[in-house]
């Protein structure tokens, strides 16, 4: 395979943690998170129902509260897109040669990143709940996605620094970030529930093969709510299908 353009000035961290706190204080960001929401969820008005604050449920437009595990479905529907869509299409234009890194690397920022955003519009209460989001919360959320940000950065490094040795593994590990959409979503979801009052969680496996971490993690029960690792981390990473549910004592 051809070797693409490397050249590439890869951002600090300062930089980074910069740019995606104005990136999701910019109105037309919203704009470009629906679309890609409702290019891969089932539910495209998800993130523009009411939030039920008793029970952190959306309510429904015939009223009726909907389940989590629809919520969850749907977030999981856009990872998965958006892992092997967006994500891992523009990773094979990279491995062909056809696409320099550095437009890459901007490509898959500017992806996922909007990816992330709409998985923490669903994570806290939809776009009308954004604005009674404390700003503990969004620092919260900020840190999620600057963590994602600097691994695709260090990725991009890599890539530069060792072509012919990291680039058949790009692809897998490009859908990764994709991944963590989900992981976002539920670790996002825990600055909501604990806004509204919620104070104890728990761990809970999905229908899906999991590492002896989340096990462990889903045996101890009910704990404080922020107590228990967070999504993602355990030995199946961004992988990890685990959620969280809550409850008031």
């Amino acid at each position: 395979m051809p070797t693409p353009d490397l050249s590439f000035t890869p951002p600090n961290d300062g930089e980074i943690a910069a740019d995606v706190r104005q990136s999701f204080a910019r109105v037309e960001t919203i704009g470009r998170v629906m679309a890609l929401w409702g290019k891969y969820a089932s539910l495209k008005d998800l993130p523009r129902y009411p939030l039920d604050p008793q029970t952190g449920q959306f309510v429904q437009p015939n009223g009726r509260l909907l389940p989590f595990a629809v919520v969850r479905a749907n977030v999981q529907r856009l990872a998965n897109g958006v892992g092997r869509g967006e994500l891992g299409e523009m990773t094979k234009r990279l491995q062909k040669g056809n696409v320099p890194l550095a437009e890459w690397y901007s490509t898959m920022r500017d992806t996922s990143r909007d990816a992330y955003l709409a998985a923490v519009l669903v994570a806290l209460g939809g776009i009308s709940r954004l604005t009674a989001t404390t700003p503990q919360a969004w620092e919260g959320v900020y840190q999620l996605a600057e963590f994602q940000e600097r691994k695709l950065r260090d990725m991009a490094v890599d890539l530069q620094r060792d072509w012919e040795g990291k680039n058949t593994a790009a692809y897998s590990r490009a859908i990764m970030y994709g991944a963590a959409v989900y992981g976002v979503f539920g670790n996002s979801n825990r600055f909501l529930m604990d806004i509204l009052g919620f104070n104890q969680e728990r761990r809970v496996l999905a229908p899906a093969e999991h590492c002896t971490d989340c096990v462990g993690y889903a045996s101890v029960g009910w704990r404080p709510i922020n107590s228990l690792p967070p999504i993602g981390d355990s030995k199946c990473l961004s992988y990890c299908h685990c959620s969280f549910r809550f409850r008031r004592v």
